[in-house]
């Protein structure tokens, strides 16, 4: 049966469509026990400000806090929130559950594509996929799930009987709500309608229209109700240049399928084509003024293979591989992907006999596209990561019968390496609530009456053990008992560190036993932009006070001279995974 036909619903494929929902609800059930964290605590005090569902068009309009429109995963919080107010297993519960849902329509997918076995492996990888514990266990990344839900399900309805079409158009423009990353919809459905149902070109393009009518609604609501840039602003214009790019790619290539082929003459061209690039890239690596911005691309770039295709990601390797990484980093790096592009190239005629595999390489561009440069956590690959697992689930299912056995014991190994992964990254975000929630519990105990103490966090964490772990002022105004004022002094981030802290009369010193250069600094205490990391001396006056750093062998001293306004403060500190007070002088 050809792939562009739906097969019909099979009792078999009930039970597999069943069993990869399972897997992805039981991988994740720990999350139940799991508590809020970092920016879940704007979230809810937005939830709180509209009562939940009681002022649902809030939802609509411009929200402090947030340069993005994403109404209707913000009704999906409110309705959580009329149901569990703060308890945080409702809220998690819906994140298993929508992940749950996004592995069965990528099981769906995959049978459409090349069969049951390809949509079970591919769904199966998906559900376990160690890079998505971020978009599932964090409340804040539902923005990702819930938008590959309705992505996925759109492309489904577009894609299938043509009575599902309109139904289809309602649930992208849904999917836009949820965040704009379904922008990624048109690009996956004319890679669809021209490499898998071979339309021509005219056909392929006017099926589009209706899409773009959609997205064209979304940015004329997001700029006259949201009150934000229709298109995200110039920063984002780029990222729409690259979609409208692989469009235009679709349909070039649908018009003119013969300019595709490629002769010995032509390989030749395109290797001399691919070295010359390479030496072009390299040196404008090493060049200041082009460097800065091609250090960001290949850090994405390599931020997203490692991501999508290792098949170990938990422990997180250091934010400096990827957040535009050194010179030398960027140029190992470019050497790897340089050497990926390579193994593409000579796997060409493979991919070329598999429609399937070209289609899904388009949609896993399509779905980087809209999050380009984001290297801050796994849960901007979300949607990327159905497309490679479902390249995955069709790789599994092309190796040839005799060697079949092994191909199943391999893909067993992937999935238990994926599993110990997601229940090592599952420790992290317990830790990381139960630590947010005891520190709120220890400091609002000592805000007596709420709103006239003033507090200091001497050292806070930020991204520690690979998950979100900030503390913040707004946490406070969810609980419903503030400080007068809230300070944080030092970020301590990547990794944990021992911390001794003493006072002695206007000055607290800060004691770090073998600093790992993991403190991050700021002059006016809310932008953190001066790493710590170097043996030299360093002195910055902040609004509380002076802090001297300076190394002593092994150890690394902070000392923070307080200021008048501070010196009645309640102070905190961050060490040993967990927030301490600092005894009254």
């Amino acid at each position: 049966m050809r792939s562009d036909v739906p097969r019909p619903v099979a009792g078999r494929d009930l039970a597999i469509a069943a069993i990869v929902g399972a897997a992805a609800c039981v991988a994740y059930l720990p999350a139940l026990w799991t508590g809020f964290t970092a920016d879940d605590f704007f979230i809810l005090a937005r939830l709180k400000q509209f009562g939940g569902l009681d002022h649902p068009l809030g939802y609509f309009g411009a929200l402090e806090f947030f340069e993005y429109y994403r109404p209707l995963t913000f009704l999906s919080h409110a309705l959580d929130w009329q149901i569990w107010r703060t308890d945080p297993a409702g809220f998690h519960l819906t994140n298993v559950l929508l992940h749950a849902v996004n592995a069965v329509l990528v099981f769906v997918i995959g049978r459409r594509l090349d069969g049951s076995v390809t949509g079970l492996a591919a769904g199966l990888l998906f559900a376990l996929h160690p890079a998505s514990h971020e978009a599932v266990y964090w409340i804040s990344a539902r923005f990702d799930l819930l938008a590959t839900c309705l992505t996925l399900a759109a492309f489904v309805l577009v894609c299938g009987p043509p009575r599902g079409y309109l139904f289809g158009l309602l649930v992208f423009g849904l999917a836009l709500l949820a965040k704009e990353s379904a922008l990624a919809l048109p690009v996956m459905v004319v890679a669809y309608d021209v490499i898998i149902r071979r339309l021509g070109w005219r056909q392929a393009a006017g099926r589009l229209v209706p899409l773009f009518l959609v997205a064209a609604a979304y940015a004329v609501l997001r700029s006259q109700v949201g009150a934000l840039e229709a298109a995200g602003g110039a920063a984002r214009l780029p990222k729409l240049l690259i979609l409208a790019t692989l469009v235009a790619g679709v349909l070039l290539a649908a018009r003119r399928p013969a300019a595709w082929a490629v002769t010995k003459l032509q390989e030749r061209r395109v290797a001399a084509a691919f070295l010359s690039g390479l030496a072009v890239v390299a040196i404008l690596l090493a060049l200041p003024t082009s460097s800065d911005w091609l250090r960001e691309k290949i850090g994405f770039a390599s931020f997203s293979v490692f991501y999508l295709v290792s098949p170990v990601t938990v422990p997180s390797p250091p934010p400096n591989l990827f957040d535009r990484p050194s010179v030398s980093i960027a140029a190992i790096e470019l050497a790897v992907l340089a050497a990926l592009v390579v193994l593409a190239w000579r796997s060409r005629q493979w991919i070329a006999s598999r429609p399937p595999a070209i289609f899904l390489l388009i949609c896993t561009a399509a779905a980087l596209a809209p999050v380009s440069s984001m290297t801050s956590g796994p849960r901007y690959l979300y949607l990327a990561s159905a497309a490679v697992s479902l390249l995955g689930g069709l790789v599994f299912r092309s190796v040839p019968r005799a060697f079949q056995s092994q191909a199943r014991a391999a893909l067993a190994l992937v999935l238990i390496l994926a599993v110990v992964q997601l229940m090592a990254a599952g420790r992290s975000w317990k830790w990381a609530s139960d630590m947010t929630s005891d520190a709120l519990t220890m400091i609002q105990s000592a805000l007596v009456p709420c709103g006239t103490q003033d507090v200091v966090v001497l050292t806070t964490p930020v991204g520690i053990r690979g998950v979100f772990s900030n503390l913040n002022e707004v946490a406070f105004d969810v609980a419903g008992c503030k400080p007068a004022s809230w300070t944080p002094l030092l970020r301590v981030v990547r990794t944990d560190a021992h911390v001794d802290v003493t006072r002695h009369g206007d000055v607290i010193e800060l004691r770090v036993p073998e600093y790992a250069g993991n403190f991050v600094a700021s002059h006016d205490l809310r932008h953190f932009d001066a790493p710590l990391t170097g043996d030299e001396s360093v002195r910055i006056d902040t609004p509380i006070g002076r802090l001297e750093s300076m190394p002593e062998g092994n150890v690394r001293v902070f000392r923070l001279t307080l200021a008048d306004r501070v010196r009645a403060a309640h102070f905190y500190f961050y060490s040993d995974g967990r927030v301490h007070p600092l005894a009254p002088r």
